[in-house]
Parts: structure tokens; C-alpha cells; sequence
């Protein structure tokens, strides 16, 4: 598969660490991982974090590392300027067609939250 070329020409360059969100297309590449014997660590608790990545890290070979995150709380940049707030808020309103959608107005409510507490 496509996927099978890009691992193989991501350890032929000596690539160590490649980093996707769910849904970015990082998928296929992941299952590419484990199909040629790739180990891998699923890091659930944020207090963990840190050390599951140190040993995820010391593994030989590739390695696959599996953030499971809240579906609901969009990644954000610390600061955001106007314009890429009105590209969140216009892509949050489109959405995806034809896609099963998370609940829009708690993915809105959770990014602001989470600014409203950065800011106090």
C-alpha cells in the first residue's frame, strides 16, 4: 500500500518520530507500523504521560505512540489572533459532510472554556 512505502522510505531516511491526529490520514500509516512488527504505548492518564513517553522512546525500532485524547476539546495554539478565530468558528459551523459529527456547540463551549481559563 501507499503506507507500506512511506514507512519503508521513512526508516530507509532514518525518520524517528512522526506525529498525526486521528482522522489526518495518520491512520493507515499507523496500522503500516504495527504490520511490520512496530511496538506501541496508548497513553490514557496525563499524569503518566511523560514517563510512557520516555520508555515509548527507548524502544527499538519503530514505535507506535497512541494519545487518546477528549474528542471534544479542539487543539489550540496558546495564543490565537482574530483571524484564526473566525477560521475555527467558520470550519466548526461547516463541519464535515457526510461525516458523523461531535456535538459542535460542547466543542465550542470547551474551546472557550479552556481559553477563559488560560486568561484568568
Amino acid at each position: 500500500t501507499a503506507a507500506d512505502t512511506l514507512i519503508e522510505t521513512l526508516v530507509d531516511w532514518g525518520v524517528d518520530i512522526v506525529f498525526g491526529l486521528p482522522g489526518d490520514g495518520i491512520n493507515g500509516i499507523m496500522e503500516s507500523l504495527r504490520t511490520r512488527g512496530g511496538t506501541g504505548v496508548t497513553i490514557e492518564d496525563p499524569d503518566t504521560c511523560a514517563e510512557q513517553l520516555e520508555i515509548a522512546l527507548a524502544m527499538p525500532g519503530p514505535v507506535l505512540i497512541e494519545a487518546v485524547v477528549d474528542p471534544l476539546e479542539m487543539p489550540m495554539p496558546a495564543r490565537i489572533d482574530r483571524t484564526q478565530a473566525l477560521h475555527f468558528a467558520k470550519a466548526l459551523v461547516r463541519g464535515q459532510p457526510d461525516r458523523l459529527q461531535p456535538d459542535r456547540l460542547e466543542i465550542a463551549k470547551g474551546a472557550l472554556f479552556q481559553k477563559t481559563r488560560e486568561m484568568v
